[in-house]
């Protein structure tokens, strides 16, 4: 137990301390404490994951980064996967799953390789192309599982649940507004069937 001005709380492997503001402070006998509640890594986990949007996809980072705690809370992931509440998509990748008729969804595509597009949630650092990007257009009807990302540097393909992830070298300075451009250029130059004027005019409409 460790106390911290005039609170206490515990600590152990077991357990995240969690701060809730229920009452700022408490005043008994001119004494004045803050309130520390204590829940099992177990039951924090769930409350979070409930609170997801489905096939959101995350890691064990986004509810600690602490080292004493990670075990606890890959656990406690795990174990949701093992009773059906979570999906893993690969190691260290999970995603509340969402039931259809037709059976399980996969995450979108953009949730599938985010850490591939922007670090740490805000630099910009790829954009997607490719005929996934065509199709959508209606200027291919190729789909397939490989989902290409244009980036500043090179690197190995690699593979991510069902689909295999392809890396394609930018030149070109990669901003939010120069995306559509970018994905035009990867259009002109992978779709060589088609006209240049209905590629440039397809992009028009679509943004």
């Amino acid at each position: 137990m460790k106390n911290k001005g005039n609170a206490c709380y515990f600590k152990s492997q077991f357990y995240l301390p969690i701060v809730i503001n229920i009452c700022p402070v408490y005043y008994i006998k001119n004494w004045t404490f803050c309130l520390y509640i204590v829940v099992k890594t177990a039951d924090y986990v769930k409350d979070r994951v409930g609170n997801m949007p489905k096939g959101y996809v995350f890691t064990y980072v986004e509810f600690t980064t602490e080292a004493d705690k990670r075990e606890a809370v890959i656990k406690a992931l795990n174990r949701m996967v093992q009773k059906g509440q979570l999906a893993k998509l690969s190691k260290g990748k999970f995603y509340k799953p969402e039931q259809t008729p037709f059976g399980e969804l996969q995450p979108d595509e953009r949730q599938i390789v985010k850490d591939y597009l922007e670090k740490d949630g805000r630099m910009l650092i790829g954009y997607l192309t490719g005929y996934r990007i065509y199709n959508q257009l209606g200027l291919s009807t190729q789909v397939g599982n490989v989902i290409q990302i244009g980036t500043a540097t090179w690197r190995p393909s690699t593979k991510r649940g069902r689909f295999k992830i392809v890396f394609v070298k930018q030149k070109n300075t990669i901003t939010k507004e120069n995306i559509p451009l970018l994905q035009l250029l990867d259009a002109i130059k992978n779709i060589p069937d088609a006209p240049v004027i209905q590629i440039v005019q397809t992009f028009c409409c679509y943004y």
